[in-house]
């Protein structure tokens, strides 16, 4: 038999016995052995426990790359002949009309870190104000009210443990100007750990970037006051959104 005839041989045999498509399983996430609920398989890496429905009591065990390991999740496995093993595909959708407003997507924690021994491929940058203790925020999180908000943060100054935020500002919009300026509005600690504010001086309504707006704060009262952040005010402001606040906390400890 020449080669061309046995390799033609060998292709008409793979193809008769090819599976068409994938057989798939109804399954729950996780089992509960010993009283102890569990989803992901001690000591194997991906994967975890299913149960299948059309025998809850029998459990396997599935390489898991598509959804969160939730307890309880209804999903479908499909059973990969080639690798051996049960995988699952991904959630079965056709068990609840509504899934809320979880996106069941898989554990991807790793993907986002940068370590000292290695980093994923999908690094997070954090931006200042993603950073959230003492960071000034508008009323809602996201826009409105007249005021803003500082988060709580605990912090040691002076030899003394300080608890601060966690409180709204009172109204800033008083301070608004009635011209064509803009006002910077100061948001800081005093040494006593109050959050406290302090209107600047008056500049060009044209000057939007922190750069241009720090030669118009004013002076903190003393050495142990901490800037937070700063507000700035139009005359047609009317609710106070992040477009307004910039972030001025020191994360270097320069005031002790």
């Amino acid at each position: 038999m020449t080669g061309k005839r046995r390799l033609t041989k060998s292709l008409n045999t793979l193809d008769t016995i090819k599976q068409n498509s994938d057989i798939e399983f109804p399954g729950i996430l996780g089992s509960q052995f010993k009283g102890q609920t569990l989803v992901d398989v001690p000591n194997r890496s991906g994967y975890v426990y299913v149960r299948l429905r059309s025998n809850t009591n029998e459990i396997i065990q599935a390489y898991n790359s598509n959804v969160s390991p939730v307890f309880g999740l209804p999903v479908i496995v499909i059973r990969d002949a080639t690798a051996n093993k049960y995988i699952v595909k991904g959630r079965d959708l056709g068990q609840y009309g509504n899934w809320g407003g979880s996106a069941y997507t898989p554990v991807h924690g790793a993907q986002h870190s940068f370590p000292d021994g290695g980093w994923g491929g999908d690094i997070v940058w954090v931006y200042g104000r993603q950073f959230s203790p003492l960071c000034v925020t508008p009323a809602t999180g996201t826009s409105g009210g007249n005021h803003v908000f500082v988060n709580p943060y605990v912090y040691y100054l002076d030899g003394l443990w300080h608890y601060a935020g966690g409180v709204a500002t009172a109204n800033l919009l008083g301070n608004k100007p009635t011209g064509t300026g803009a006002v910077p509005i100061l948001v800081y600690i005093d040494a006593s750990g109050t959050i406290q504010t302090l209107a600047g001086s008056n500049f060009d309504v044209a000057d939007i970037t922190i750069n241009s707006i720090l030669p118009h704060l004013p002076a903190l009262p003393d050495t142990s006051s901490i800037p937070l952040g700063v507000v700035r005010l139009v005359s047609g402001t009317s609710i106070i959104s992040w477009n307004e606040i910039f972030d001025l906390r020191p994360f270097i400890n320069w005031w002790t």
